[in-house]
Parts: structure tokens; C-alpha cells; sequence
């Protein structure tokens, strides 16, 4: 099978979601070596959070900012395939919660880790809850 990760949280964070995304994939590629996997980021790997390294996984960097990517695919809803990048993919894998409206031929999986701000949005940042709200969980 070949799978798509969103990896751009292990790349930019050092701690929360972004440790969580790199201690995942590091256990699936350490129990898994039959498939393959392409870990998509639109930032840079550095010496601190590198790609892993294995056989089986690649990385794969976006050359589009994140301002733009922002604009195209959670404002404008611009569907694209992630095969653009990966070439073709079987799941693709949104361990954050801002899943990108992705071409419908795509098996998607995306990872909630936190519902906090529905149930006391008291104590949320307002902009934050509103665009959660908007563009992410109503897809």
C-alpha cells in the first residue's frame, strides 16, 4: 500500500502535534516495512527533525508557502490529488486537524487530537475556534 503523511507538523513543532507525528510514524515505519510511504511537508527538514531515514519512506518537500497553500486550499476549497507531489497514493494521512480538500479518488484519514474548544469555547482563542469550526471539522 502506499501512504501519504502529512509531515509538516514533525518538521515545524518541536513539542505537542509535532512530536506525536514524528513518534508515529517512527513506530509504523519500525513495524512496518512492506509499504511504502511519502511524508509531505511544506517546510524544511533540518538536523534537528529530519525525514527518518528507511528504506521504505521518502520525503517530499512543497515548494509553495504555506501563505498560498493557505489560500488555495482552505479558503478557495481548491481540491487537489496528493499524487501531485507523491506520485500516486492508496491513503493519504492528515495526523492534524486541517485536513486539505483533497480529490474525492483519495482515501483519507485525519487525526483529531482536541474537541476542547467546542465544548468551552470560552477558552479558546476567538480566531482559532471560528476557523476550526469553518473550514476544518465541517469537511
Amino acid at each position: 500500500m502506499r501512504i501519504a503523511i502529512d509531515y509538516t507538523a514533525a518538521i515545524r513543532q518541536g513539542a505537542g502535534i509535532g512530536a506525536y507525528v514524528r513518534n508515529l510514524v517512527t513506530a509504523m515505519l519500525a513495524q512496518d516495512t512492506s509499504n511504502q510511504y511519502t511524508l509531505l511537508t511544506s517546510g524544511r527538514p533540518n538536523r534537528e527533525r529530519p525525514f527518518p531515514e528507511v528504506e521504505n519512506a521518502r520525503g517530499r518537500s512543497l515548494l509553495i508557502p504555506d501563505r498560498y497553500l493557505n489560500v488555495l486550499w482552505y479558503r478557495w476549497q481548491v481540491p487537489f490529488s496528493p499524487t501531485l507531489f507523491s506520485g500516486p497514493v492508496d491513503i493519504y494521512h492528515c495526523p492534524d486537524i486541517a485536513l486539505p480538500p483533497l480529490c474525492k479518488k483519495v482515501r483519507k484519514v485525519v487525526t483529531i487530537h482536541d474537541l476542547a474548544f467546542l465544548e468551552h469555547p470560552e477558552f479558546a482563542v476567538p480566531s482559532s475556534r471560528l476557523i476550526y469550526a469553518k473550514w476544518f471539522l465541517k469537511r
